[in-house]
């Protein structure tokens, strides 16, 4: 093998591991993320399933996006234990506790999506008899909604969620993580205005915190 090719495929070597080993924290802060998001939307499922007037469509859209936002947590949750450095590999089994507070709250959302799947199926029922004015047999009691189950479900599901939160947070001092820092704010450059087809340009002039816009026309 020629000298240069094996420096060539040393200097990849080398570059890719610093790479890996700061791959594990994006990771497990996106599954941070997640749990932040499932945590604000298990609050507007709860307010959906105990609104005054009951919304069959908005509380089975969240809580379709809930299955969707936990699975994606222990995605993210999966891939972070499996790129941690030798120097971490400890922690893999914290990562995996978390994952497992993630599963727990999958368990209750399906308690819950199980109710509500009744109670919109017996609306569904309802409103199918009274279009076609079905009289009721003398006698026939129509089923109560158990609200209290409902709203039972709901509120253990947002504490499996607030525990998995937690987990995160004890898991990610442990790791020692990089906070993700904010996005700084724009210099130099250019914001496309997508009504107008302009391009408006940024400058930021830092002795006076101001901006100056100019704008021309933008090829679409």
């Amino acid at each position: 093998m020629k000298l240069s090719t094996l420096l060539s495929f040393l200097f990849v070597c080398m570059a890719a591991i610093p790479a890996q080993a700061q791959d594990h924290e994006l990771y497990f802060a996106r599954a941070g993320a997640y749990l932040a998001y499932a945590d604000a939307e298990s609050r507007i499922t709860y307010a959906a399933l105990t609104d005054k007037i009951f919304d069959p469509t908005v509380a089975q859209q969240s809580i379709d996006e809930l299955k969707r936002i936990l699975d994606s947590a222990k995605r993210q949750l999966d891939r972070a234990a499996a790129l941690l450095p030798e120097a971490k590999a400890k922690n893999e089994a914290d990562i995996l506790a978390v994952r497992e507070k993630v599963v727990s709250a999958e368990r209750q959302l399906d308690k819950l999506n199980a109710l509500v799947a009744a109670e919109v199926e017996a609306l569904q029922k309802a409103l199918s008899d009274e279009e076609e004015e079905l009289e009721e047999e003398e006698g026939e009691e129509k089923p109560e909604t158990d609200w209290a189950a409902i709203r039972g479900a709901a509120a253990w599901f947002a504490e499996d969620v607030s525990a998995a939160k937690t987990a995160f947070a004890v898991t990610s001092k442990k790791l020692v993580a990089r906070p993700i820092k904010p996005v700084p704010k724009p210099r130099g450059a250019e914001k496309i205005d997508q009504r107008s087809g302009t391009s408006l340009t940024v400058r930021l002039m830092a002795p006076l915190g101001r901006a100056g816009l100019t704008s021309s026309s933008h090829a679409s």
